[in-house]
């Protein structure tokens, strides 16, 4: 019996060895690429998406043709590979860049994988129309959604053109809260005294020439320092602070949104001309302090790795405005069974972690991701691959209330909190009463 069994053993052994060898031939490990070699590499490519001659201007009810352009508007792109994974993040000074876009811009790029593509927006409300639902009928020009769309695809491409090795550095920063505001900065109107006050910042930095290459911040506020009556072309007070960062500490500059949901600046929509220049300059000079902070304790990573993944994410258009916009076919988003598609992802490098969100987190949502994240430095990357409108916290969604009619619905925080504990593997954050004590309380 026991000679049977010995015998069986070998023979198993020797077919399991053939096996492994047949296996051995056929596949590829995961993401390997015998052609790049290890190691943090990075590329970074920028392009002009100023339009020519008059449009109508986003953001709000009024219709506004432009009559100049205060700065220009830029696609700006990164590519990052580590050898076994490569991803792009692309910011965009658009008020906001709809997921069917995204994934036309995924296929038109050749450098990476098409997933692996994640493309955010400032959202600037002094752009070209773009959301469907501001601007008389009409005002979306279809021929300039084409046009950046292969701009974005083909700076992405230069982007990887420009792939050379790089030492990556983070840090992060408080922007100055005074319990209520942060002056001269942001305001939360929506639920007074609940703020998002962290700066981010990622640095990269050229690994032979100690060259900057890019400054990468996350932090929240609408960019509608320019008012209603406004008809400049402008990226709002983002293009002062890409101009500032860039300045102090070289490279260029991306910005991504953070919790900027019921968040406006202040001053906010300023239409006195005389007044415009010196409100952005004021507002921008906040953010640019804080960053700058940030620069000066930069904790370095050694050969950090880089991962991606992302799930699919399903948003119920239920509320208002935008229930109205679908019903009439003014978005370019197809929710016919009631539906918005799209999806979230997270991307970690070394002791970061960047997780994004389709649309316009409120501070208390964005307190309440990070608790889930741990991440020493936690990016939330808001305005990224869709616009689903306001993401407000379910404990004070009022549907009543503008900001929730502006979003696809009630289940904007649910969706959102259930996708990034599915991204982060996590099963709680912090409780309600921690969230009080952290944010304020709803007035």
């Amino acid at each position: 019996m026991e000679e049977a069994w010995e015998s069986r053993a070998l023979d198993m052994r020797e077919a399991a060895r053939a096996a492994s060898r047949k296996l051995r031939a056929e596949l590829l490990m995961p993401g390997s690429r015998a052609d790049v070699p290890a190691g943090m590499r990075a590329g970074v490519a920028t392009a002009d998406i100023t339009p020519e001659g008059p449009v109508y201007l986003d953001g709000y009810w009024s219709d506004r043709l432009s009559t100049r352009v205060n700065d220009r508007l830029q696609v700006k792109a990164m590519v990052i590979d580590d050898g076994y994974t490569r991803v792009a993040l692309v910011v965009v000074d658009l008020i906001a860049y709809f997921y069917l876009w995204v994934e036309r811009v995924r296929s038109l790029q050749t450098s990476v994988s098409p997933q692996n593509v994640v493309i955010c927006t400032t959202h600037t409300h002094s752009c070209p129309c773009i959301l469907g639902m501001f601007g008389p009928p009409g005002a979306v020009d279809q021929a300039y959604v084409d046009r950046v769309g292969e701009t974005i695809a083909k700076t992405i491409d230069k982007a990887a053109d420009q792939l050379v090795p790089v030492k990556i550095g983070f840090g992060t920063a408080k922007l100055p809260f005074d319990g209520v505001e942060i002056p001269s900065f942001a305001r939360n109107w929506h639920n007074p005294g609940v703020m998002d006050t962290d700066v981010l910042l990622m640095r990269v930095v050229d690994d032979a020439s100690d060259k900057a290459i890019a400054n990468v911040v996350n932090l929240g506020n609408h960019p509608d320092v320019l008012g209603d009556q406004s008809t400049l072309v402008s990226a709002d007070f983002f293009a002062y602070v890409y101009d500032d960062i860039t300045r102090e500490l070289g490279g260029e500059t991306l910005v991504f949104q953070r919790a900027l949901g019921g968040v406006e600046p202040i001053p906010q929509g300023v239409n006195e001309p005389d007044a415009m220049e010196p409100a952005l300059r004021a507002v921008a000079g906040v953010a640019t302090s804080a960053v700058l902070r940030a620069a000066g304790a930069l904790e370095w990573c050694v050969r950090p790795r880089l991962t991606y993944r992302r799930v699919p994410t399903a948003f119920p258009v239920t509320s208002g405005e935008v229930l109205k916009a679908h019903a009439l076919g003014l978005l370019p988003v197809d929710a016919a069974d009631g539906v918005q598609h799209n999806e979230m992802c997270l991307i970690e490098i070394g002791a970061a972690q960047f997780l994004t969100v389709p649309g316009e987190p409120h501070p208390e949502v964005v307190s309440k991701l990070t608790s889930m994240m741990p991440a020493k430095y936690p990016f939330v990357v808001a305005m990224a691959n869709d616009e689903i409108g306001y993401v407000v916290a379910q404990e004070i969604f009022n549907r009543a209330g503008i900001q929730e009619l502006l979003s696809a619905g009630s289940d904007n925080e649910r969706v959102v909190l259930s996708a990034a504990r599915t991204l982060l593997g996590v099963d709680s954050l912090v409780t309600p009463v921690e969230l009080q004590r952290l944010c304020g309380t709803h007035k």
